[in-house]
């Protein structure tokens, strides 16, 4: 399902969403009186990207030399940004989503650390924004998982640690870092997203123990097929799902919506794995960052203390 953005929600929801919205796609832009944030002119590399071997073995250093122009109009002050983090994100968010230019707005880094202090990180969709934090859904028996709630006992493991989140929108010239401590969303929030999946996709959760070792691609299929058998899912069914760079007729397109609704509805049963789940990244540092020549960025640094309902802290931070 394509997200649903709109200027009346608190909330920014994303549901799987192709590249841009489709034909019957419920897209609602922001109201008119919606304040856009300063955007850059689109502007292409004014160098050429390449890399050279500093000496002919395997193992030599690559080095890059890719000049990027940002033009942005950047950020003209603090008192031109939203007083509220999240408020001030939903603007810049908006502009992405509704940017043709702008490839998976929603996908981010999400960065953890083990108990011994070993970093690591990976790429993840957001798929909510309310105004207590992000929201994504993972295995919380993943590497993430365990380092975002390093408790073992995960019924007691509501508030997790601390995690950071970072986007990238380089047709824009815009990024946006967070950090903030992890805590479970509801499991009604839980079920109620996991109950809009596709039924492949619910079928994948039970599947994959993620982040485990596989003796290879064989085991994963026969594990679906095995759940398909455990929840009544016929083999070769289909989601009624497309690829998002799949260009088809509208027809077509509004063919395959009936059909992948009356089959939500099929199986509806699936439950939701008790490994798996939501997590919200309450934030206490969250930090806008613009392009402008020279590398002269603006960046504006939003704190306030963890667990505070006060006012959040604006400064401007060097380039």
């Amino acid at each position: 399902m394509p997200p649903r953005l709109s200027g009346t929600s608190p909330l920014l929801s994303l549901r799987h969403r192709c590249l841009r919205p489709t034909w019957g796609t419920s897209f609602h832009l922001v109201p008119s009186n919606f304040s856009r944030p300063i955007m850059p002119a689109p502007t292409p590399s004014t160098g050429i990207q390449s890399f050279s071997m500093s000496s002919s073995t395997p193992q030599a250093q690559i080095k890059i030399n890719n000049h990027e122009t940002y033009l942005s109009q950047g950020i003209p002050s603090a008192s031109s940004l939203s007083p509220d983090p999240i408020a001030q994100f939903r603007e810049w968010f908006s502009s992405a989503l509704a940017d043709p230019d702008v490839i998976e707005p929603e996908a981010m880094a999400v960065s953890t650390v083990s108990s011994t202090g070993i970093p690591s990180t990976r790429v993840v969709l957001l798929k909510e924004v309310d105004d207590k934090g992000w929201i994504f859904y993972t295995n919380y028996e993943s590497r993430k998982g365990r380092e975002l709630f390093p408790d073992t006992e995960l019924a007691r493991a509501e508030t997790g640690a601390y995690a950071s989140l970072a986007f990238y929108w380089r047709a824009l010239h815009l990024s946006v870092r967070v950090v903030g401590r992890a805590e479970k969303v509801t499991p009604q929030m839980t079920k109620a997203y996991f109950d809009s999946r596709p039924v492949e996709s619910r079928i994948g959760a039970w599947a994959s123990k993620q982040s485990t070792e596989l003796s290879g691609r064989e085991e994963l299929e026969e594990r679906v097929k095995t759940l398909k058998r455990k929840f009544g899912v016929p083999e070769g069914s289909s989601t009624g799902t497309s690829s998002a760079v799949d260009v088809e007729s509208d027809e077509r397109k509004q063919s395959e919506n009936d059909g992948a609704a009356s089959k939500q509805a099929e199986y509806d049963e699936i439950p939701v794995p008790p490994f798996w789940g939501g997590v919200r990244i309450v934030p206490f540092e969250v930090e806008f960052w613009a392009g402008r020549p020279s590398r002269l960025h603006d960046r504006f640094r939003y704190t306030r203390a963890e667990g505070s309902d006060g006012e959040w802290k604006i400064v401007r931070l060097s380039p």
